[in-house]
């Protein structure tokens, strides 16, 4: 999986696999690690569908750096 982190402002861009998704937050594998990111810290979130590859996803800096994506 290629990772890609494009930092405007205060969000970065992830490229990544859905493995899971709640009304509250997607599961997420970055080629090397899942991790559950909160819908409320995606920027204009889509409709996520569980088994997606190689998804662009947009959320903010902070979040990205705490579940250690960049």
């Amino acid at each position: 999986m290629t990772r890609r982190t494009l930092e405007s402002k205060e969000h970065t861009y992830i490229t990544a696999d859905i493995r899971n998704v709640t009304a509250k937050a997607v599961l997420i594998f970055d080629g090397a690690k899942e991790v559950w990111i909160p819908l409320s810290q995606i920027e204009d979130p889509v409709t996520f569908n569980r088994g997606e590859i190689g998804v662009e996803i947009m959320m903010t800096t902070w979040i990205a750096k705490e579940k250690g994506l960049i």
